[in-house]
C-alpha cells in the first residue's frame, strides 16, 4: 500500500506541472521567510551588541575617575554624621520613653493645649538594630512666631527627628499639626564581663 501511494504521488508529481509549481512556490516562500527571520535576528543581535559596547565604554570611562573615591569618602562621612545623630537605647520601650520625654521637652514652649501622642517603637526597614518612634503633635491655637520657632528647634536639635507631615495655618494664632519620627539604635546593656 505504501509503495502504491508513493508511486501514485510520483506519477502525479511528474504529470502535474501546477503541483510542481505550487510546491516550488511554497518552498520559496518558506526559504524567504527563514531568510527574513535570520536578517531580523542578526539586526537585533547587532543592536544589543552596540548597546553593550556603549555601556562598557561608559563604565571604562568612569573607572579612571578619582572623583568616585572622593564621593565615596564624602558619603561615608555623611553617613557617620547621620549615625551620630541617632541616640542609643537598650530596648524599644526605652526608645519610646526617651522619644516621648524629648518631644515633651521640645513642645513645652508651645504652651498649653498641646496634644502629644507617641506610638510604640517599630523596627526600621533595612536597618537591623534601629527603631523608629512615630509621634503626632497638635496645637489648636499657638502664636505663629512660636510655632515657627518650634519647627526650627525640632530641625536644629542634635537628635535625628524628622517631620513626616507638617500643617501650619498662616494666621495668628495658628493651628499646628505635625507627624514626626524619632530614630534610635537598640544596644544591649553590657554584662558584668563587658560583653553586650
Amino acid at each position: 500500500m505504501t509503495e502504491s501511494t508513493a508511486s501514485r504521488l510520483a506519477a502525479e508529481w511528474r504529470g502535474n506541472p501546477r503541483l510542481r509549481l505550487g510546491a516550488w512556490l511554497i518552498l520559496g516562500i518558506v526559504l524567504l521567510y527563514g531568510y527574513l527571520v535570520l536578517v531580523d535576528t542578526r539586526a537585533a543581535w547587532r543592536a544589543s551588541l552596540a548597546q553593550e559596547v556603549e555601556r562598557v565604554a561608559k563604565v571604562r570611562s568612569l573607572v579612571g575617575q578619582e572623583i568616585w573615591l572622593e564621593r565615596a569618602e564624602t558619603a561615608a562621612a555623611a553617613r557617620r554624621a547621620l549615625e551620630q545623630e541617632i541616640p542609643a537605647a537598650r530596648t524599644p520601650g526605652l526608645a519610646q520613653a526617651a522619644a516621648q520625654a524629648r518631644l515633651r521637652e521640645l513642645t513645652t514652649p508651645l504652651g498649653t493645649g498641646i496634644t502629644l501622642d507617641v506610638a510604640g517603637a517599630s523596627p526600621m526597614p533595612g536597618r537591623d538594630g534601629w527603631v523608629q518612634v512615630p509621634a503626632t503633635v497638635s496645637a489648636p491655637t499657638v502664636p505663629l512666631q512660636r510655632a515657627l520657632q518650634w519647627v526650627q528647634a525640632v530641625e536644629s536639635q542634635p537628635q535625628l527627628i524628622v517631620f513626616d507631615s507638617l500643617m501650619l495655618d498662616n494666621r495668628d494664632p495658628a493651628r499646628l499639626s505635625a507627624t514626626l519620627r524619632a530614630f534610635y539604635r537598640i544596644e544591649a546593656e553590657p554584662d558584668a564581663d563587658g560583653t553586650p
